[in-house]
């Protein structure tokens, strides 16, 4: 029979069966060498028909093929039907997954806040500074400001530093978080407007103050998920707290970071700060009194010399 003959007794389409030859699935029972006219057999109808149906259940081309030179041993046709089920279920699980994320993101993209005009500027200096300039990672370059259930913060990262401060809310509505461009960031430290209102809805960002409304565009793309890294209160609590002038220090090997991490870190800490240390290879945490956060990646020590300074912790601490 003619290739459009089986396609009507298959369902299944003349390309579809011309793609299903060149890949070695169903290949026809002759061809005419002059014309290059395929001819299938009578018994290929089965072949084909099974075919349709494993190709509505989204089979891949290979297990399709596998399908077809087992399609006598009922045995491994079912291992191979209850194999793809399993995939499909993953698959389907993770869509979920991923629909309920784009949901929760769609529900949080509007918000509105407002802060005094210090408050906001003085939070921007606390974390400005750690802000990524590498141009792999275009959305790090810039500021994370996020309203939660527990208050709103601004947060920059480097991926080798991160620098979160707290911000007190005037006003809000909604919760969510958005990107503030550098050049957004450096306007509004440049501003001395009393009172700030921010506001956010799909993508769009409105900034109103003493004398300016302006309207931009959130950075695209997605901030990606620092609070996993985050130590929560628990972790805090088993760190080693080095404060000033303690009696002991624990011997926990030389922690080694770049000087002006920790100045930076220490300088906008505010009026107290507490050094949390967890080991020589995990990352150094510095707490302001009012909830700033700065977490400061180690260098890892690469020579006998950072042996020998690592045998003198409280010296190098004190």
């Amino acid at each position: 029979m003619t290739i459009g003959t089986l396609a009507g007794r298959c369902g299944l389409t003349v390309s579809a069966l011309r793609f299903y030859d060149r890949e070695g699935v169903l290949v026809p029972a002759a061809v005419d060498p002059s014309t290059g006219y395929r001819r299938y057999s009578g018994v290929q109808v089965a072949d084909a028909v099974l075919l349709a149906s494993l190709r509505r259940i989204g089979m891949p081309v290979n297990d399709l093929r596998v399908a077809l030179d087992l399609r006598t041993d009922d045995e491994a046709v079912d291992e191979l039907l209850d194999e793809h089920l399993r995939r499909l279920e993953v698959a389907v699980e993770a869509a979920r997954s991923e629909v309920d994320r784009i949901r929760e993101r769609r529900s949080t993209l509007s918000f509105s806040v407002s802060v005094a005009g210090d408050e906001l500027r003085s939070a921007l200096r606390r974390v400005r500074f750690a802000v990524c300039d590498d141009d792999a990672f275009p959305m790090l370059h810039g500021v994370r400001l996020q309203l939660t259930g527990d208050g709103a913060n601004v947060l920059a990262t480097d991926r080798h530093r991160l620098a979160r401060a707290p911000l007190t809310m005037l006003d809000h509505t909604g919760a969510g978080s958005v990107v503030l461009s550098c050049p957004l960031v450096d306007d509004l430290l440049a501003d001395s407007s009393p009172n700030v209102q921010i506001s956010v809805a799909d993508q769009r960002i409105t900034l109103r103050g003493n004398g300016f409304d302006t309207v931009t565009s959130a950075l695209a793309g997605e901030y990606p998920d620092v609070d996993l890294i985050l130590p929560g209160s628990e972790r805090l609590d088993r760190m080693v707290r080095l404060t000033p002038a303690p009696d002991t220090y624990p011997d926990l090997g030389a922690v080694r970071v770049r000087n002006e991490f920790l100045l930076d870190a220490l300088g906008s800490a505010g009026s107290e700060a507490v050094l949390h240390l967890d080991g020589p290879l995990a990352p150094v945490v510095v707490l302001g009194n009012d909830g700033y956060l700065n977490l400061i990646m180690p260098i890892r020590p690469d020579s006998a010399a950072d042996t020998d300074r690592a045998e003198q912790p409280k010296a190098a601490a004190q």
